[in-house]
């Protein structure tokens, strides 16, 4: 081995062009300074740019890869950088080569709209057969005036903020959101290898949003009624089975079940297990609480 201090290159590049995986775009326009002296190995890109096939573009920033230990073999390694851009560059990113079975990612580039800006930090062990060394990757990044079709049981989701938090075990988006117009808090997570995605989202329906999502009881209900929902969702972003708490409180309900009237302020509650496919919305399980 060479002793310490017996070797040292530095080497600075700028409109460089770096593949540093051959399935994925190339990094453009990279400002790059690369250190190797007798132990340790480090490559910073100050700025990129990643431009996908449809002619999207991603920012990189304040990128470095960083072998901290050269003897060791297989050589751990750590990289890490920011990314910035449009959403539905992000969203074609991730449906390319190896990024399309880890993501999972239910986001159509065509759908999707909004700017997102991602911390992402990777380690791995460095070898020369890297066909069977795994990657650990962590991913935070913050989606600001976002919006896609059909994601959420066929409804358009809106967004002013959303965070997600993603690694090797799956990935999480939760925020304040807007799902065919109606205000929520939605909780959104997948496990990496399942089909399915649990979903849990807080609400207020009032009588619009009920006849929008196909609840439309007529005067049978009227007035506000929060809910809580969790359950599973298809991978399809419609099939899914929930357990679903509605407050009836503030609602008024006239004949709603035969004979059944309450004004509103007066207490009542349903529980009911709801299934939703593309031929409709399927109620069971229904328990209603309520004097009177």
């Amino acid at each position: 081995p060479v002793t310490i201090g017996g070797m040292s290159i530095a080497i600075v590049s700028t409109g460089t062009t770096l593949q540093p995986v051959l399935s994925l775009p190339a990094i453009a326009g990279a400002d790059v300074d690369v250190l190797v002296n007798a132990r340790t190995a480090t490559v910073k890109v100050a700025r990129g740019m990643i431009l996908t096939p449809n002619g999207r573009k991603l920012s990189i920033a304040d990128g470095e890869f960083k072998v901290p230990n050269l003897l060791q073999k297989p050589s751990p390694s750590q990289t890490h950088f920011r990314v910035d851009g449009p959403v539905a560059a992000a969203a074609e990113l991730l449906t390319m080569g190896p990024l399309r079975e880890a993501s999972g990612a239910p986001l159509d580039p065509v759908t999707s709209r909004g700017t997102m800006s991602g911390l992402v930090t990777v380690g791995m062990l460095l070898s020369k057969q890297m066909g069977d060394t795994k990657a650990n990757y962590s991913v935070n990044a913050d989606f600001t005036n976002f919006a896609a079709d059909h994601l959420i049981m066929s409804q358009r989701l809106d967004a002013a903020a959303l965070h997600l938090q993603a690694d090797n075990d799956g990935y999480q988006i939760k925020g304040d959101v807007k799902i065919g117009g109606s205000p929520a808090t939605m909780d959104y997570r997948k496990r990496t290898g399942d089909a399915e995605a649990e979903l849990r989202l807080q609400s207020v329906l009032d009588d619009a949003m009920r006849a929008h999502l196909g609840f439309n009881l007529g005067p049978g209900l009227s007035g506000p009624v929060p809910i809580r929902l969790t359950g599973h969702l298809g991978s399809n972003g419609r099939d899914g089975r929930f357990n679903v708490e509605a407050d009836l409180t503030h609602a008024s309900i006239d004949d709603l079940l035969p004979g059944w009237v309450k004004p509103a302020a007066k207490p009542a509650r349903a529980t009911f297990t709801m299934s939703t496919k593309a031929t409709g919305t399927r109620v069971d399980d229904l328990s209603i609480d309520s004097s009177g």
